[in-house]
């Protein structure tokens, strides 16, 4: 009966872990694009942020998105300070 449990407990427990972890990621990759969007009019314009330490392990998977990484570049200046720029487009 105790490993039943457990199982049970480690089932519920990781999926709410997941579910977390992924509403926490996609809130950091909306609120850098709505930052992003709202404050970068031109290519040479860069803008500041700090990432929380909380967001800084998903940060990573969010830099590589497409919906990100094809419109912006973005330079880490020190663990949470990072600059984001809008890339030229080659025509």
């Amino acid at each position: 009966m105790g490993e039943l449990t457990s199982l049970l407990k480690d089932k519920y427990f990781k999926s709410k872990s997941t579910n977390k972890e992924l509403v926490m990621r996609q809130k950091l990759k909306n609120s850098i694009i709505s930052v992003a969007e709202k404050y970068l009019g031109e290519c040479g314009e860069y803008l500041q942020i700090e990432i929380p330490e909380s967001y800084l392990p998903y940060l990573p998977e969010i830099l590589t998105d497409e919906q990100i990484s094809s419109k912006y570049t973005v330079t880490q200046y020190n663990e949470s300070l990072f600059y984001i720029g809008l890339k030229e487009l080659d025509f």
